[in-house]
């Protein structure tokens, strides 16, 4: 790094990481707006975390007061080079318009002086249009040249995301006949309505749905317990069920299943609670 350039890089705070093949160019000062625009030249395009503190550091001017704009200008910019910046600046514009996110699955195309992107629709290339401005000032801002942009709707980027989404479809599907078990197993047999209910019974199957919920926890003598307790109906009649629980995660993971609302299947016993003298 020539001492030129280091005095440069001292003056506005910036360590020159990245920057040791880099010389200046040329500065200028334009009286009118008070400010310097400073031209630094490389041969190869710079890591963009590097260009980013010396923007970063360039904005509290030289010697903190002088107002300062850099410009840099580079001999050789490949294709992988645009591809990484131009990835950075659509992160940074999906911050502000996640509409955008499905042109991350867009191939970037760039012939001569053109950016081609390809999106799904016309609400993605009417956002993309509003911030294309934008997207080419900072590429030129980086160094990496003036560029036109066009966008088109790709019907086979279109057509990629409808087997996407059917492909989800059914993968939720699976997931859901994986995961409709509560807890325990299915178990066969005959379902008894809760108005037949006259005491206690052993391995009862029973089909209702849950119209009230409360989880709660208690210490009991060898640590905590955990109760889940449900007001279940099938519209014949109505219990409060319970499930009791010693491990936290097991309780929470079946407390998060169970919603008030939905039919459940249930096999279990029914019989008096100690504590309440009910049939539970």
């Amino acid at each position: 790094m020539n001492e030129e350039i280091k005095r440069f890089f001292n003056s506005i705070g910036f360590n020159g990481e990245g920057f040791n093949e880099a010389v200046i160019e040329k500065v200028i000062l334009k009286k009118k707006e008070e400010k310097f625009y400073v031209y630094i030249k490389n041969k190869d395009v710079i890591d963009l975390e590097y260009v980013n503190q010396l923007f970063l550091c360039g904005c509290n001017g030289i010697n903190g007061s002088k107002k300062c704009n850099i410009i840099l200008n580079y001999e050789n910019v490949t294709f992988e080079d645009i591809k990484k910046y131009i990835d950075y600046l659509i992160d940074e514009m999906i911050i502000k318009r996640p509409s955008l996110i499905g042109i991350k699955k867009s191939e970037l195309e760039i012939v001569n002086d053109t950016l081609y992107f390809h999106v799904l629709n016309e609400f993605e290339k009417n956002d993309l249009l509003f911030e294309s401005k934008g997207l080419i000032n900072q590429l030129k801002c980086y160094g990496l040249g003036d560029y036109k942009i066009e966008i088109t709707i790709s019907e086979d980027l279109r057509q990629v995301v409808r087997e996407e989404i059917e492909q989800d479809k059914q993968a939720l599907e699976v997931k859901e006949k994986e995961t409709n078990i509560v807890m325990g197993m299915h178990k066969d047999g005959e379902v008894t309505k809760l108005t037949n209910v006259l005491g206690e019974i052993r391995n009862i199957i029973v089909e209702v749905y849950i119209f009230g919920k409360e989880a709660t926890e208690r210490q009991g003598k060898k640590g905590p317990i955990y109760i889940i307790s449900c007001k279940v109906s099938d519209k014949t009649d109505s219990y409060v069920m319970k499930i009791v629980k010693f491990n936290e995660e097991e309780f929470t993971a079946i407390n998060k299943k169970l919603n008030v609302g939905s039919w459940y299947r249930i096999h279990g016993n029914i019989e008096l609670d100690q504590y309440t003298k009910q049939m539970l």
